[in-house]
């Protein structure tokens, strides 16, 4: 802006002392009229998880892949809950597969026979189970479902 120039620069309006001067709300006449209110405590939020029991088994153990292929080779029993062609595709020598969902064309159907299935295919393994699939998410819904059911021994999620 040239400085021969009638309009302030942007800069200059808003430092201007003017601008930086606190004004008075346009409701503050309201505040006297209003008596003053006092509020009760707002109570504390309640604690959710304080009241819920702790499983009666013990946590999932979260093994890595070179973990679970030491265990599959000293008598664990590896479990793939991957559908039937997934397992087709490729699959952990050794392992036994009962599939968690089915895929259909409506969508993900729950395979309402896993956990009688899984006891049945587990049974001479004496109850040391390591639980996979492809990325992680149905194996873990795989193994609170066990332990939900009452399948004992061990249990491992990869």
């Amino acid at each position: 802006v040239p400085p021969h120039s009638p309009f302030p620069t942007m800069s200059a309006f808003l430092l201007s002392p003017s601008r930086l001067t606190a004004k008075a709300s346009p409701l503050a006449h309201l505040a006297s009229r209003r008596p003053a209110q006092s509020t009760p405590p707002r109570p504390s939020p309640p604690r959710f998880f304080a009241s819920v029991e702790p499983p009666a088994y013990a946590p999932t153990e979260l093994l890595s892949v070179e973990e679970a292929l030491k265990r599959s080779e000293n008598g664990w029993t590896y479990l793939d809950v991957r559908t039937e062609e997934e397992f087709a595709a490729s699959r952990v020598p050794g392992s036994i597969n009962v599939p968690w969902v089915f895929f259909t064309p409506t969508g993900r159907v729950p395979n309402p026979d896993f956990c009688a299935a899984v006891a049945a295919a587990t049974a001479e393994a004496g109850g040391r189970v390591i639980v996979g699939c492809q990325a992680g998410v149905r194996s873990k819904a795989a193994v609170v479902a066990l332990r939900e059911a009452g399948m004992g021994g061990e249990l491992a999620d990869v």
